[in-house]
């Protein structure tokens, strides 16, 4: 039960960033908070396939890692997607260079929180048995 507590909680606290603004042109102009990542489908199912994976009850430990790591692995996909996608009207028509310039230092600390939470998360699940 530790290591479930322990795992949600950190799952939470990877998300924090997501409360910033993490995409605009100008701060105080045009702002949009990292939300956007968790209001897609994919982050949508992800954050709900990782908390199936961490609280479902079964002995398959490959299942409950394969459903952890398929949420946080879509956590990811949906904040990559959404610095390609969040300012474009058109799909699958990106312009590199505005999306590095319309984003803000918080989506990189955001990505980077997801990404440690990855290891994180492999690093528990190594030396804690349920």
């Amino acid at each position: 039960m530790n290591k479930k507590i322990l795992l949600s909680v950190l799952f939470v606290l990877s998300l924090l960033p997501m409360n910033f603004s993490q995409f605009g042109e100008y701060k105080g102009v045009q702002e949009i908070s990292g939300m956007i990542n968790l209001e897609t489908p994919i982050g949508i199912i992800g954050l709900v396939v990782f908390f199936i994976g961490v609280w479902i009850k079964t002995k398959d430990k490959l299942l409950r890692r394969t459903l952890c790591y398929t949420g946080m692995l879509c956590i990811v996909a949906s904040e990559i997607w959404n610095f390609f996608a969040w300012n474009t009207t058109k799909p699958f028509v990106f312009n590199l260079k505005d999306c590095f310039t319309h984003v803000f230092p918080m989506y990189y600390i955001g990505l980077a929180s997801s990404i440690v939470m990855i290891i994180l998360y492999a690093l528990i699940d190594k030396k804690m048995s349920d």
